[in-house]
């Protein structure tokens, strides 16, 4: 070979050296035909089933006989026709071969457990105005990983929801409160929830203040506001044996007296009132222990007319007397005092005010022991024993007995005489006549000188001066300073005779 060929071959060799890079690169440019896996989405839940689709972006490849192979077959498997079956939560990766298998498609896939169920919770089925409850939504099974909640309220009205499951109360009623899994809507659950509006007032009212002993009357119960949620209430009685109320309000009297019924709303709201309600016990008559009483002149006594039951509610009575000069009466009440002024007789009369029944009480104006007053007793310069007389009563008295004793400075008895005579004696009750006053006295060795006897004539009102006369026949009289005397008993002119008990005989000093 020449040199000029061997040059002109050198040239060509060092062209395609420096061209081979060149067609090397132009090549690699040169792309082949690929394989691409797509899904409607990367995440797939147990049991469901997700369709895999290949594509080429050489439409001269065959897409026919491509073979199919899970990376993860606990997780998922994939049929031959791409059909993958989601068996397991975890991850699976999915390849696809053409028949050839010169090339070849990957995918990963997300496979999750799905909810199946929800269930909510909370404290309580009610809410009140204003206030807030919280609830709890549960998704299972634990595995599920998509968890989210859309809280909501059939009626927002009433109450509403937040998307933390807060409910609040709006106004009075009813709503159903619905959580549901936000990526899956058919699980759901809902819990009915009442909205309450407590009392702010409570208002108890009866018909009337008062029940008769055996009977009932209703109770009414006034709340505020008026859209409050519960109308219900309690009942209680203070005195159950006075009064007696049941779960409806009703009041049954039980015996006479006084009993407060409270009732207390139910709602919550602790609201409360009360009402004192008169059990009357009804009069059936009414009447006086005693028929007749004796009361002194100047004097007043106190009595109380016995009810018909003694219980009986209205003891309201008018009073009157039927011989005001004789004696008054005072009284609103079964309890009455009668003041008597003169010796007499009179009938004091009550009067219920309830039925119009009545009592009386017969009233002899004076004590018999107090019919003769000794007004003035004193000796003479003589010793001689005087004393003035008046006849109190409305009696004619004839003849007064007397008493007398002495007593020495030291306040012993002192004996007044040891003879004795005879008192004189009178038929028929009779009485000795007398021109003027004189008396008599039985003598005794006792100290006490009794059933001496005054002759006069007393008429009602009268007065008299008497002079006894000198003591006779003395055994000793050494040391007497004091004489007393006491009227025990007198004589009517009729012939009635009154003996004064001795316990009750009143001492005059003669002065």
């Amino acid at each position: 070979m020449d040199k000029k060929t061997r040059s002109l071959w050198a040239l060509l060799l060092t062209l395609l050296v420096m061209l081979y890079p060149a067609c090397g690169v132009w090549a690699a440019k040169q792309p082949d035909a690929k394989l691409k896996m797509d899904a409607d989405r990367t995440k797939v839940y147990v049991g469901e089933t997700l369709q895999l689709h290949i594509t080429c972006d050489d439409p001269e490849v065959s897409l026919d006989g491509l073979l199919f192979t899970s990376g993860n077959k606990k997780c998922a498997e994939v049929s031959e026709t791409g059909v993958l079956t989601a068996l397991k939560q975890g991850r699976v990766k999915v390849t696809a071969h053409t028949a050839d298998k010169k090339r070849s498609a990957t995918m990963t896939l997300q496979v999750e457990v799905m909810p199946e169920t929800l269930t909510i919770t909370a404290k309580k089925t009610s809410v009140i105005t204003g206030k807030k409850i919280k609830a709890a939504a549960t998704v299972l099974p634990k595995a599920a990983k998509d968890r989210a909640v859309t809280w909501q309220s059939s009626d927002e009205a009433i109450a509403t929801v937040s998307t933390r499951g807060e409910i609040y109360g709006i106004s009075p009623g009813k709503a159903f409160i619905t959580a549901s899994c936000t990526h899956f809507p058919a699980v759901l659950a809902s819990v009915e929830i009442e909205v309450i509006r407590l009392a702010t007032q409570l208002a108890l009212s009866a018909e009337g203040s008062s029940v008769i002993v055996g009977e009932t009357i209703p109770l009414f119960c006034q709340f505020e506001p008026e859209d409050v949620s519960g109308w219900e209430v309690t009942y209680k009685s203070n005195h159950p044996k006075i009064a007696t109320v049941d779960e409806n309000g009703i009041v049954t009297g039980v015996k006479a007296g006084k009993a407060t019924i409270r009732a207390t709303a139910k709602d919550g709201s602790k609201k409360s009132d009360k009402i004192v309600v008169q059990v009357i016990q009804p009069l059936h008559g009414v009447h006086i222990t005693k028929d007749e009483v004796n009361i002194s002149v100047g004097a007043s006594k106190s009595f109380t007319a016995e009810l018909e039951p003694k219980n009986a509610t209205n003891k309201n009575m008018t009073w009157a007397s039927d011989d005001p000069s004789v004696a008054t009466v005072e009284g609103t009440t079964n309890k009455f005092k009668v003041r008597v002024h003169s010796w007499g007789e009179a009938v004091i009369t009550g009067t219920t005010q309830e039925g119009g029944y009545t009592a009386s009480l017969y009233v002899q104006g004076g004590l018999e022991r107090e019919a003769v007053k000794i007004f003035r007793c004193f000796t003479d310069s003589r010793g001689r024993l005087r004393m003035a007389l008046r006849n109190e009563s409305n009696m004619e008295i004839g003849a007064v007995n007397i008493a007398l004793k002495g007593m020495d400075g030291n306040g012993e008895p002192v004996v007044m005489s040891d003879a004795s005579a005879p008192l004189p004696q009178w038929e028929d009750g009779g009485i000795e006549p007398c021109d003027s006053p004189k008396g008599r006295y039985a003598f005794s060795k006792d100290p006490l000188i009794c059933d001496s006897i005054i002759y006069e004539d007393l008429r009602p009102g009268a007065e008299v001066e008497s002079g006894w006369g000198l003591l006779v026949r003395p055994t000793s009289f050494d040391g007497l300073e004091t004489i007393y005397v006491a009227i025990t008993g007198y004589i009517c002119l009729d012939g009635y005779r009154c003996d004064i008990s001795q316990n009750q005989w009143k001492w005059i000093e003669a002065q």
